[in-house]
């Protein structure tokens, strides 16, 4: 809403002054991010634990990942923003919440080539995790 007010308070400068405006709406309107989206790629998305042996029962460690939710044991963060670097790593912004509280917070995602091990750093913390096997389908 801001935005809006603030582009048409500039067009009607930029008319008064007799410049073009679509210059002007081009300069003041933000251009989107090609390397930001709001969901999580599929290739990141599983079920993702400390070791194999402990995707197969209950675990502290799990971390499910989706195209708009990271799922942690005691947390579940609603992605607002994901980021890709240059190197494949992802950045996801998230609104946290859990054992009664809320937080936004980010964590960087990179999956290893193969695709079976996940890194997540963030709030100065990190971890791997493995992919865990699709259960029965």
């Amino acid at each position: 809403m801001e935005a809006n007010r603030l582009l048409a308070a500039v067009l009607l400068i930029v008319a008064d002054c007799g410049l073009d405006a679509r210059a002007a709406e081009a300069w003041v309107r933000p251009r989107p991010n090609p390397a930001k989206a709001a969901s999580i790629p599929s290739a990141f998305h599983g079920v993702y634990d400390s070791s194999p042996e402990a995707c197969t029962r209950p675990s502290d460690g799990r971390l499910t990942v989706a195209a708009r939710e990271l799922r942690f044991h005691e947390s579940i963060g609603s992605v607002r923003s994901v980021t890709r670097s240059s190197s494949g790593a992802l950045r996801a912004e998230a609104d946290f919440q859990g054992e009664g509280e809320r937080w936004r917070s980010s964590r960087e995602l990179r999956l290893s080539k193969d695709g079976a091990k996940l890194s997540v750093s963030g709030d100065g913390t990190s971890f791997d995790r493995v992919r865990c096997p699709k259960r029965g389908r």
